[in-house]
């Protein structure tokens, strides 16, 4: 039997590679808070929906999930589910696996960096409420209520990604340090396309996403700006900061510097780690997903038409995926 293979408690790692002990139970003790937070805002309220000759209904988290159940929309009842619900309970659970159980260190920086890129699509339901509410400002729903639910929900997604994003830092911080420089391999096509990409992005934030009509009465464009509009008049003010952070200034920032890393021959280690970290926290690709379900929701009750604004954010999610994955595999 070789003993080399066996993995090591990340406790022994820990110990092994530099990483104080105490670091580790911060970890586990941000976990513990943030997993409390997780559930209660699952089932705490998120939004009431008024719809025309109808009672409102306030639904939580997992009250969607069985509404939709109920009405027979079983496909977007389990994704809803799948993002919101299983993934970042999973997600919990296996962060405090890797912070006891045995595990080597090549496995625990795998899994570390696959549930860092994953850990962002937790957010699709908040993003489905805010574009709900957008959509209701167009006369599509009588009225959208957005509750406080939806933030305490969000802050246990956040929470989970910063214990993942600070275990993992803490990881890398240990091990041999590598060299400050490092080597992009930059190509003129990976420029170009990175160059639409940011173009397309920048378009499709002021460009129609798609086009609502009901009734025969009135047509209406949804646009990302105009939906910020539409939340600061309604006097909602903390979800449109929660949108313009994580759907447009943060993905500006990571194309920023990505097109430095893709302009130059070597960068300092740091500036791939924060493109990186900024990758995680960019979340207009979830925002397109979540539009992408609501507009689908909404043509049961109105006629809906993806338009270019839709189709260009969605090139520039599809680019950023692609010329991410290969940087992080540089």
């Amino acid at each position: 039997m070789v003993h080399g293979h066996h993995p090591l408690p990340l406790r022994h790692c820990v110990d092994r590679l530099g990483i104080e002990e105490g670091a580790r139970v911060w970890i586990q003790v941000l976990l513990g808070i943030g997993v409390i937070i997780l559930l209660f805002g699952l089932a705490a309220p998120i939004a009431t929906v008024d719809q025309l000759f109808l009672d409102p209904d306030t639904y939580s988290i997992l009250g969607s999930v069985q509404n939709l159940l109920h009405n027979g929309d079983w496909w977007l009842a389990l994704l809803i589910a799948a993002f919101s619900i299983v993934f970042p309970v999973l997600k919990y659970g296996l962060l405090f696996i890797f912070s006891r159980e045995p595990v080597s260190e090549s496995n625990l920086t795998r899994n570390l960096s696959l549930l860092r890129v994953l850990g962002k699509w937790s957010m699709l339901d908040i993003f489905i409420v805010a574009i709900t509410f957008g959509a209701a400002n167009l006369g599509v729903l009588s009225k959208v209520q957005v509750h406080w639910g939806v933030y305490v929900y969000g802050a246990g997604v956040i929470l989970a990604m910063l214990a993942a994003f600070c275990l993992s830092w803490l990881v890398n911080q240990a091990k041999p340090k590598k060299a400050d420089s490092i080597a992009i391999p930059g190509t003129h096509w990976g420029r170009l396309l990175h160059g639409i990409a940011f173009i397309c992005f920048i378009a499709g934030i002021f460009l129609p996403l798609a086009e609502i009509q009901k009734w025969l009465f009135w047509e209406n464009s949804y646009t990302l700006a105009s939906a910020l509009v539409h939340f600061f008049a309604a006097g909602e003010y903390l979800l449109p900061l929660v949108l313009f952070l994580f759907v447009i200034a943060l993905p500006i920032l990571h194309f920023i510097l990505t097109g430095v890393l893709r302009w130059q021959s070597s960068v300092h280690s740091k500036l791939l780690v924060a493109t990186e970290f900024l990758d995680e926290w960019a979340m207009f690709d979830v925002y397109m997903l979540a539009m992408l379900l609501v507009m689908i929701k909404l043509s049961d009750n109105a006629s809906v038409s993806l338009e270019s604004g839709f189709w260009l954010l969605a090139a520039a999610a599809l680019i950023n995926i692609i010329d991410s994955a290969r940087l992080r595999f540089t």
